[in-house]
């Protein structure tokens, strides 16, 4: 089947780019077949190649490319808010990010990833934080795709204008021929196909959809969606400013508080239940004295628990042979 596969893509791409046969090779009727059962006989190759080439260019290129903009919904303990988000690429390979978890303009909530670490502050309290999820919530947009469903996809493209910018939708499609090879390719269940309910056929992306800048390769949005046509995941940056220079100011951090956190959810309780504020003040002091007095209390507790062991253990003895000489007597009367 590759073979035919592969001679297929000769003689397709022979018809349309013009391509010479070598004498003598003939592309079997049963690839033909194949191809347009697959792909389907209308499939534009030439244009399905440069919307491919165009696309996984693009993917390449995002880590590369500052910006600020701003994702509407995309916070799920806030749903309602918007996240002003800023990106910026680092000499070294790495990135800074901010992102600000906004409601009526006001920020409620602002994580921060430097070159060591990644922050959050809530109401001046400020904590490192083991990961925080909303910090890459616009790095799916250049998520690679399988090369096997590569291998198998249909690339189309069309022109449209996204904020004010000329750029490519570009629709990656998988292909499969049939349902035995779409189970052989993604591992799901043999039943799974046929089941409506299946995550094959409710979650698991079969086409993906972009929106690319024509000129500077930017992915604004990325849509996938299932077998059953349902969004199953999306991402769009809106108000994408490009061209400004981001301030490092806005990645600068200094921390507040002294313990990390493992997840932004243990970290957005934290900040609820701390009483004290951010900066030293007469209740930190008071807190950490009150502190250092139980912790001191403790350990000397402890250092001497083995003599009060003993101390008990005479006074439980004692008190033990005062009763039983107080029966005695008892019993005499």
């Amino acid at each position: 089947m590759k073979k035919w596969f592969l001679l297929c893509c000769i003689g397709v791409s022979w018809n349309l780019l013009g391509i010479i046969l070598p004498p003598g090779v003939e592309v079997p009727p049963e690839a033909i077949a194949q191809w347009n059962q697959r792909f389907g006989e209308d499939y534009n190759l030439d244009t399905g190649i440069q919307a491919r080439e165009f696309l996984l260019s693009a993917l390449k290129r995002q880590p590369e490319l500052p910006f600020r903009a701003v994702l509407h919904k995309a916070d799920p303990f806030n749903p309602d808010a918007d996240v002003f988000f800023h990106y910026q690429p680092r000499p070294d390979g790495d990135a800074w990010k901010r992102a600000e978890v906004r409601k009526s303009g006001k920020a409620i909530e602002v994580y921060i990833q430097s070159s060591s670490a990644q922050y959050g502050t809530i109401e001046g309290k400020t904590g490192r934080i083991g990961e925080v999820l909303l910090l890459s919530a616009c790095d799916w947009r250049y998520e690679p795709i399988p090369a096997m469903e590569l291998s198998m996809a249909k690339f189309t493209r069309e022109e449209r204008t996204y904020q004010d910018r000329p750029c490519w939708l570009i629709t990656v499609t998988i292909c499969y021929l049939n349902d035995k090879e779409m189970i052989l390719q993604t591992g799901f269940p043999i039943e799974a196909a046929s089941d409506k309910k299946s995550i094959l056929n409710t979650r698991y992306p079969i086409r993906r959809v972009f929106v690319i800048d024509r000129d500077t390769g930017f992915i604004y949005a990325r849509r996938q969606y299932a077998r059953n046509g349902k969004l199953v995941a999306a991402v769009e940056l809106r108000q994408v400013d490009t061209g400004t220079s981001i301030d490092p100011e806005l990645f600068a951090v200094s921390e507040s508080l002294p313990e990390g956190f493992l997840t932004r959810d243990h970290f957005r309780q934290a900040t609820r239940t701390i009483a004290y504020p951010s900066r030293p003040g007469f209740l930190t002091s008071a807190a950490s004295r009150t502190g250092q007095v139980i912790a001191s209390w403790n350990e000397w507790f402890w250092r001497n628990s083995n003599t009060f062991s003993m101390i008990s253990g005479g006074v439980a003895v004692a008190l033990l042979l005062l009763v039983a000489v107080h029966r005695y007597r008892e019993r005499r009367r």
